[in-house]
This record gives C-alpha cells, structure tokens and sequence, in this order.
C-alpha cells in the first residue's frame, strides 16, 4: 500500500496501515496518523497506526466536550452545534480528527481572539510508547501535556481529550469584502479588524492585484442554516496531470474576484464561510498525480509587511505559480505546545505544483523566514533542514527533552527523522 498525506508528496510504498486498538504495541518504528489530512510527513512511515477508529467517548456536559480523537471534526460539529455550542477554533476542512488538531495544535481565522486550539484543551489522555496510559493537563504532567500539543504525535497516541467549548450565537454568519491595493493596506486592515473571523484572499499568480478580506461572524439575523457534514457535492478526478494553468486560474480568479466584489456583504452558511474547499470532493487532485506542496510561514508583526513584501515580490517574480494564496493575522494569545506554530503577526499560505525546482525555491524561502525572524508550519512541511528548523523553533531543546523522557524511538516518523527530533 502506498501512503502519502492530502498534498500526495512525499509517498511511502509498502506501508502498512494497522488500525488502532487498546492491543497495539509500539513494537517497532510507528508513526501515528489521523485522517491524513496534513500536507507533508509528519504522520507518515514505513509502519503507520491509524486513529480513525478510535471512537469511544463523544459526551459533552456543561461547556467541555470529552471526545476520543478519531472523531472528525464535522461528526463533532453535528453534535454539538445542534446543543447550541461551538468549536472555539475552526480548521479549514471539516475532515480533520481532533486528535490531529491538537498533535499539528492547529488554528483557525480567529486566532487573535481564541489563539489556537491548545488554549482550550482541558485534559489529553494519551498512550505513550511504553504501552502505560497517562492523562495530562496544565496540572497533572505539565511538560508531557505542553509537549503533546503540537507535538506531531512523538508523545504517543492521543486516546481521548476534553475541550472547552464555546456558546453559540447563531448557526448563521454574517460575512463582509474589503478590498485593498497594496500589501501595507491589507495588513492594517487585518489586524484593525474588529471581526472575530478573518482571512485574506490574494491572487499572486498576476503581477499586480487587490487583495481581499473576508471578515465575519456568528449573526442572529443571517439565515439559520444547519451544518452538515458531508464528502463534497463536486467529485475532481484524477487524471493524472494537473488542471491548473495560468489560462484556467485567471479564469477563475477573475470570476472569483466579481463573485467578492459582488458579496461584500452576504449572509452565508457554516461550510460557505468555514469550509469553501469540502465542497469540492478530493480537491487535491487538480494538482495531477505529481502532487504539490503548500508553503505556510509566518513573520512577526514588527516585520510582517517590510517581510510580507519581499517574499511576496519574490514569488511573483519566480517561474512558480502559487495558485492558493491566504493571509491571516495571529494574536498575542500564547499556545501551551512548545513548538506550536503561531507568534503574534502575519502568515501567509501558498499552494506550488511539484515541478522541478520546487523544492530549491522553498529553501530560499525558508532563508528568508528565518532573516526576518519567522518560521514555518510543521504541519504543512516536508522539505525543512533540522538546521533551520533549529533556527525558527528556539525551544526545540526542551521539546526533544520531554520527548526523550517518554519516546526512545518506537514513534517517530519521515518528519522526526528528517528535523533529528527522536533518539533512537
């Protein structure tokens, strides 16, 4: 069996999924896996456990839901939006476990309001490499607990957690388009933004564009439309080779922009405004059989549009197209994980076709990150150097530690092999 995460690169040939019971053992190397939907190696290896059939428990009392961490969390949102509660950090796809949320410690258009989701995990139960079965929390095993949020699965796998959640206003969203002309207008306005969900859209595939932001939030007057989950209404085969080239997304970027500018006040749906891509069933596949890699990094404030720019200047001066281009501002909202993701300031997320070069050009990227004093998206990384992941990530040591403490190598994967984060 040939396994490989949402961007299909890299793939392991050969690999054997087992599918998680209280009876598996760490008996050689293991990687534990979600429901596949990170982009690059972070859960994959020659020897995969899978944890999407791990559905004991889903039960909320008051406002904290216990759920065992193969739930997806559309199932979770089926449940707990009909009780009038709300996830208090939302992905960008539905198809996500909440155990792979909490390992990636993942983040959502909010951010600067509710930080990420490790700021509202109460208690992680969690079977580390020795086959013993620990809870841990801001109380109980500290270090363990901060170590597996974030921690790409290296802590063992994550059976189960309780979440806080939030109180839900309304099952509609109000939703708002703000256009502006330059890079420096965006990012003021992002941040200026009084919204309590917000993302911008730019088009970097032309030289020059306006760049969109679509704020929103929870309003009881906007239409009432229950969430659903479900595969997707527009199924993209695979036929092998890529569909996108500059003639179809300037194509679509155009309709696209119309359909904003005509929306810059709407009143939309949970999946309109929270999952635009489920829609559409195995969107990966219009990046052909190759695959691609999506590229997200993120730049503090004081740096974020002098950095902003120059990488932006750069991509659109290369001979790569990036086709999927968001921006998002993070707040001052600190994570328990040691090496989550976000600091307070600006990412950008672009999605590149495998092509020869690919990969050359990310690293001149990376170089750039690290100058203005940024990093890189584990999540959605496969081609960073443990050099520079040392030099973005200034906690790795004390991530390595605890990690030494339970893990002696029996987890590890193609990513923790490659940034050195296991001792075998």
């Amino acid at each position: 069996m040939s396994i490989s995460n949402w961007n299909k690169i890299p793939s392991v040939k050969n690999a054997r999924l087992i599918s998680f019971s209280s009876e598996v053992e760490y008996k050689e190397s293991t990687c534990i896996r979600g429901n596949g939907r990170s982009y690059g190696d972070a859960s994959l290896n020659a020897r995969i456990i899978s944890m999407i059939n791990c559905k004991e428990v889903l039960d909320l009392k008051d406002d904290i839901l216990h759920v065992s961490s193969g739930f997806t969390l559309g199932e979770v949102l089926q449940i707990v939006l009909k009780q009038d509660f709300l996830f208090p950090v939302i992905t960008g796809t539905q198809f996500v476990t909440i155990g792979g949320m909490i390992g990636c410690d993942v983040h959502g258009k909010n951010h600067k309001r509710n930080g990420t989701i490790g700021s509202w995990v109460e208690e992680i139960e969690l079977k580390i490499p020795s086959g013993e079965v620990v809870f841990c929390s801001e109380l109980k095993n500290k270090e363990l607990f901060r170590a597996t949020i974030g921690g790409l699965g290296l802590t063992g796998a994550i059976l189960s957690a309780k979440i806080k959640l939030e109180k839900l206003k309304s099952k509609g969203i109000s939703q708002d388009v703000t256009e502006y002309k330059s890079i420096e207008e965006l990012l003021t306005g992002i941040k200026e933004s009084t919204s309590p969900y917000k993302v911008a859209w730019l088009d970097l595939a032309r030289k020059n564009s306006t760049y969109f932001l679509l704020s929103g939030d929870f309003n009881a007057k906007s239409k009432n439309v229950n969430f659903k989950a479900a595969n997707g209404k527009i199924s993209i085969p695979n036929i092998g080779v890529s569909y996108l080239n500059k003639i179809s997304m300037g194509l679509y970027n155009r309709l696209y922009t119309r359909r904003l500018r005509k929306e810059k006040d709407a009143q939309v749906s949970f999946s309109e405004f929270f999952f635009p891509l489920d829609k559409m069933k195995n969107w990966n596949n219009v990046y052909g059989s190759k695959g691609f890699y999506q590229y997200q990094f993120i730049l503090p404030e004081k740096i974020g549009a002098e950095g902003m720019k120059i990488i932006i200047d750069k991509i659109r001066a290369s001979k790569f197209t990036s086709y999927l281009s968001t921006l998002k501002y993070y707040g001052e909202v600190e994570s328990p994980g040691i090496i989550s993701f976000p600091i307070e300031g600006y990412s950008l997320t672009v999605d590149f076709k495998n092509k020869p070069g690919i990969v050359s050009f990310l690293r001149e990227l990376d170089q750039l990150v690290i100058q203005f004093g940024g990093r890189v998206y584990l999540a959605k990384d496969a081609i960073l150097t443990a050099e520079n992941f040392r030099k973005m990530y200034s906690t790795v040591d004390e991530y390595k530690s605890v990690i030494k403490s339970v893990n002696s190598g029996k987890i590890n994967s193609l990513m923790s092999n490659r940034l050195k984060l296991v001792d075998a």
